[in-house]
């Protein structure tokens, strides 16, 4: 569970300011943070992640304030848009090196992975002559091979061929499902929040403006599409 406690975070250069009032994000689902270019999303996961701080307030997670136990954040994982690969390891290396930084030593779970994604007969090649897709892969698997309790991944479908998207999609679905997990996804990618979200959060200027669970929108004929629609139109 993450909760925001009045946030504020001001860029002064800029004049944007992100302001995030009481809210709670709850555990065991896939959360999707929505918002067009500028509006925040980038800033939310930055200070979840605790590489900027924010100018008032607290971030709590899982009841653990993120600022004063920082440890705290060997319980996420994360994703970034754009890779972020020490390329002249192999695939193997890395992500042993990955869960030596997590204190976690679990070959199990990084072959369990690699074979999922394709990725096995790669192990031992070195990350620069992969693929982007494949670096995306390896991306995605580092994230995952130190069992975090929560998930945020920036476009983390980019680059990605159809079978692995569908692989990606159910391992997210089964991840939340089999324990207390969650996840965060930054995306534009409409059909992928509409499969497997369970919640979605908009952003717009700084704010979270709307809140919707997939369940009660179904119940209602609705979507998340439509029920985003006004701000997703917004100029």
């Amino acid at each position: 569970m993450i909760s925001f406690k009045n946030i504020s975070k001001e860029y002064k250069k800029s004049g944007f300011k992100l302001t995030i009032d009481d809210k709670v994000l709850g555990s065991n689902g896939i959360h999707a943070l929505l918002g067009k270019n500028g509006a925040g999303k980038s800033t939310t996961i930055k200070l979840l992640l605790g590489l900027q701080e924010p100018d008032t307030g607290e971030i709590y997670i899982n009841s653990h304030n993120l600022l004063k136990e920082p440890d705290i954040k060997k319980r996420i994982g994360y994703v970034s848009d754009v890779p972020l690969l020490y390329e002249a390891l192999t695939g193997y290396e890395f992500l042993k090196f990955i869960q030596f930084l997590y204190g976690v030593d679990d070959r199990g779970i990084i072959d369990e992975y690699l074979t999922m994604f394709e990725l096995g007969e790669h192990k031992d090649e070195k990350i620069y002559g992969y693929s982007k897709g494949m670096k995306q892969k390896i991306a995605i698997i580092s994230a995952l091979c130190h069992n975090p309790d929560i998930l945020i991944m920036d476009e983390p479908f980019t680059a990605l061929d159809p079978v692995s998207v569908i692989k990606l999609k159910d391992c997210l679905k089964k991840w939340c499902e089999k324990e207390d997990k969650m996840v965060i996804i930054s995306s534009h990618d409409l059909d992928v929040v509409e499969d497997i979200c369970t919640d979605a959060w908009y952003l717009d200027n700084g704010k979270i403006v709307l809140y919707a669970n997939k369940e009660e929108l179904t119940a209602d004929n609705k979507t998340f599409t439509s029920e985003f629609k006004e701000y997703f139109m917004k100029d």
